[in-house]
């Protein structure tokens, strides 16, 4: 039986054996940590759509699971949620961190885009991740728990998934191209910083995008995929043009679509790009530049301890 040390925090995160969920655990070392999730891995197995039981006051709560189909979205995020709070009902934390999401804007373009900006989600997962905010913040006031809500850009480490495990996926199958002359920029992070800035933040509260900052190119992001991977790959530039009969060739064909329709040729081609300036100047925390870092060019990315 595991010892507990009644000097450390103790922590619960759930959702631990994802990316950013992994990387919050290692940036907490320090603490004592329950970890909450479906797999036997965990020290408490539990499934957040069902009836979670919580004995244990935690100090700090840091709530990383959900998902981002659409389909259970409502059920997970939301649902999942509201059931996580009421097994912390009768023993509150002091402090709760929520990892939402930029998609609670329902932006499809944009260029450094604040905390202030309206909240018009216009997916399912976003609707859902706005409405977890909406009954953490109701919860936590009425409870006296200090609320951080962490809202990261597409985020890259150990264990990627998503749209960027999709598109590196692309890129090593030759699947992907470049837009000739496409000028349209991305905020993304790496999973160490949106653990840092956890850690930076969860003592003080307050709502933060959590963006490296840099905004490089959609064309800069497939280059370092590709030097990642770590045979010389070439990524194909094409002609817009090209692409657009392309594109509405996807829109009637299903399968064609699934490389290439109106919807993601819209994606490729829009800057859209999110302000870090609220948590720079609240926590002063460096970030690495997560294009440099993916390419393996970075100098002060510990590779070692994340490989």
């Amino acid at each position: 039986m595991q010892t507990v040390n009644q000097d450390k925090m103790r922590m619960l995160v759930t959702g631990a054996s994802g990316m950013i969920g992994s990387y919050i655990c290692k940036e907490f070392a320090d603490m004592q940590i329950d970890k909450l999730g479906l797999n036997e891995q965990n020290d408490i197995v539990a499934d957040i759509t069902g009836c979670i039981k919580l004995t244990t006051r935690y100090d700090i709560v840091v709530h990383c699971a959900g998902t981002t189909s659409e389909s259970s979205a409502n059920e997970i995020n939301y649902r999942g949620t509201t059931n996580l709070l009421n097994a912390l009902e009768q023993n509150p934390p002091r402090y709760f961190v929520q990892i939402s999401s930029l998609s609670v804007y329902g932006l499809t373009e944009g260029n450094d885009v604040t905390e202030d900006y309206p909240l018009r989600p216009i997916t399912e997962y976003g609707k859902s991740k706005l409405a977890a905010e909406n009954e953490l913040q109701k919860w936590c006031a009425d409870k006296g728990v200090v609320l951080t809500i962490l809202r990261p850009a597409l985020t890259f480490g150990n264990g990627v998934s998503g749209k960027a495990a999709e598109m590196f996926d692309a890129i090593v199958k030759g699947r992907y191209f470049h837009i000739r002359g496409n000028q349209a920029r991305r905020s993304i992070v790496m999973a160490d910083d949106v653990a840092k800035a956890c850690r930076l933040t969860f003592k003080e509260g307050g709502i933060y995008n959590v963006s490296d900052g840099y905004n490089h190119s959609v064309i800069e992001l497939g280059d370092a995929m590709a030097a990642n991977c770590g045979e010389n790959k070439r990524i194909v530039h094409c002609p817009l043009k090209l692409l657009k009969i392309g594109a509405k060739l996807g829109d009637i064909l299903p399968g064609f679509g699934k490389l290439l329709n109106s919807d993601k040729l819209s994606t490729l081609t829009s800057s859209l790009t999110f302000s870090n300036t609220r948590l720079t100047e609240k926590t002063g925390l460096k970030f690495y530049d997560t294009i440099e870092v993916i390419a393996r060019r970075s100098k002060d990315y510990p590779y070692e301890f994340n490989d």
